[in-house]
């Protein structure tokens, strides 16, 4: 049964990826085709299901659980650094993200399972950071 409370919501919490920025579809094809290149094959909506959400590290041992080996030594480091190149270029925000950010008047803030440094970045290229100042977690 749900609980209803009369108390007014004080402040909204958003995740980034996914909800203020489109950066699942671009990340997971980076991821794809980079698993390709050390001999893991997999589709786009196998890869979605699989890693859509997910952690970097529980991917990373999920890719090396297919694999049947461990990773390349700096396959993490290559694969952000591939996905920081695939964001700049085409990293835009979720449909009316901007927009909604602009109506709310309660405080705002990021919480995400990613690392600060891509949560900038994100807001940055979608001009969506002015709305959260430093208000990321």
């Amino acid at each position: 049964m749900p609980v209803f409370t009369t108390k007014k919501i004080q402040a909204v919490i958003f995740d980034c990826d996914g909800t203020l920025v489109d950066s699942e579809s671009i990340g997971i094809k980076v991821l794809i085709k980079f698993a390709n290149e050390i001999g893991l094959r997999m589709d786009y909506q196998e890869a979605m299901l699989a890693f859509s959400g997910n952690k970097m590290a529980d991917i990373l041992s999920a890719l090396e659980g297919r694999l049947g080996k461990e990773l390349p030594i700096n396959f993490e480091v290559d694969l952000r650094s591939r996905m920081e190149v695939a964001f700049q270029k085409d990293l835009c925000e979720m449909p009316g993200a901007g927009h909604t950010l602009s109506k709310i008047v309660l405080p705002i803030c990021v919480a995400s399972n990613a690392p600060i440094r891509k949560i900038q970045q994100a807001l940055t290229l979608t001009c969506l950071l002015p709305y959260f100042g430093e208000w990321i977690f």
